[in-house]
């Protein structure tokens, strides 16, 4: 599974709460089976929480020239805010046998307690020894005027995307579910559900 942010615990139910915003990247990888928790860094070089001080000092002369320095200096901080997104895989039936259906739900959570994480891009490629059920699953977020868009991906050269579907009933590698959000707001998390059945 890949996913990419324009920007973390297995809970769903987390704080609610106003912050500043912060667009960002990411690229994250999640194991198809299991409970995988993968935090991975953003385009930020700098660490969140990091106190930035920008510090201004002058000089000034008289009118003989004479050059005086200035005995204080005005600073201006900055908080640093990075927003990061964890994921964590479950199945509903770590054990199946051939011809049963298995429910995978996915948890992205922002770890961050200051920034939201805009436009994450998740893809879930399916496996060569199971087959989509179609329409089938649920979405939910827990920020307010988050949504989730599905589609699906197929991994050619260059790969293919498709917002407009779904994948079909029956289908299986190489393509992949995909989930679009816009947003997820600081220490808040969303959930993507889906079936898969075991050939």
């Amino acid at each position: 599974m890949r996913i990419g942010a324009a920007a973390s615990s297995s809970a769903p139910a987390l704080r609610t709460g106003a912050s500043p915003r912060c667009v960002i990247a990411a690229a994250l990888v999640l194991a198809v089976l299991g409970t995988v928790s993968i935090p991975r860094p953003v385009r930020a070089t700098t660490v969140e929480g990091s106190l930035l001080t920008n510090l201004a000092s002058m000089t000034l002369s008289s009118a003989e020239r004479t050059v005086w320095d200035v005995t204080y200096c005005a600073t201006a901080r900055v908080l640093v805010v990075v927003p990061v997104i964890q994921l964590q895989k479950r199945a509903s039936a770590p054990t199946s046998c051939s011809g049963e259906t298995v429910t995978f739900c996915i948890y992205a959570v922002n770890t961050s307690p200051y920034t939201s994480a805009f436009n994450i891009s998740l893809d879930d490629v399916l496996s060569t020894m199971m087959v989509y059920v179609g329409a089938s699953g649920t979405t939910n977020t827990w920020t307010a005027g988050s949504t989730v868009a599905k589609g699906r991906g197929r991994s050619d050269f260059p790969p293919v995307f498709d917002w407009a579907n779904e994948p079909s009933d029956g289908q299986g590698a190489p393509y992949s579910v995909r989930w679009l959000i816009n947003y997820i707001g600081p220490s808040k998390s969303a959930m993507m559900c889906f079936q898969m059945k075991v050939l």
